[in-house]
């Protein structure tokens, strides 16, 4: 990469397989600030991770989950009306491929809180809210 793009460049993103089983295919992803080497935080790393999240789906079916604080995150989509469904007894929320900037919004409203996002075929469909 040319001096004057490295000078320019603000973020990394980090990308490490996961092994979850021969027919799983799982990647992490840490989003760094390249001075610090802190994870990056605020409205352009949540677009980063929302273009980022986007492109890996693909065209599968796709979904965001969410494992705490979910009282909040429950308030938060019903004021904004994004679809959601509670799973597993009420412990966990899943957002399912909500779009650009909603998902940008719902990663830099809760960067500090526990989610995760999958990817596949076999996801099952969500009850509308």
């Amino acid at each position: 990469m040319p001096e004057r793009a490295m000078t320019e460049l603000h973020y990394v993103l980090e990308i490490e397989p996961l092994d979850l089983g021969a027919e799983v295919k799982a990647v992490g992803l840490d989003l760094m600030e390249v001075e610090s080497r802190e994870p990056a935080h605020g409205s352009d790393a949540a677009h980063i991770w929302a273009a980022a999240i986007a492109a890996l789906a693909g065209t599968e079916p796709w979904a965001l989950d969410f494992f705490s604080h979910l009282a909040r995150v429950r308030e938060y989509c019903n004021s904004r009306a994004i679809t959601f469904e509670e799973k597993s007894s009420g412990h966990s929320i899943v957002i399912p491929a909500p779009s650009p900037e909603q998902l940008a919004e719902l990663i830099e409203r809760f960067a500090g809180e526990t989610f995760g996002a999958r990817a596949a075929r076999c996801l099952p469909a969500v009850t509308l809210q």
